[in-house]
């Protein structure tokens, strides 16, 4: 298992938890911040004690709006 954190556009940490794989990590990271429109959120990945960029939302949506 491998500890991944979501932070907010703003750099607060707002969830953590330990996933066993990165498609899992990415599908948390989707459900996490599926309430919001807002952009800049990211996901980090502890790296042997430092904390790594792992994704973001890249300036995109994960979940974009149908219509």
């Amino acid at each position: 298992m491998v500890a991944f954190r979501v932070i907010d556009p703003h750099g607060k940490v707002v969830g953590s938890r330990d996933i066993d794989s990165a498609e899992g990590a990415h599908a948390w990271f989707a459900d996490s911040i599926a309430d919001s429109t807002e952009l800049g959120w990211r996901m980090e990945v502890d790296d042997d004690g430092r904390w790594a960029f792992f994704d973001d939302t890249g300036g995109i949506p994960l979940h974009p709006r149908q219509g």
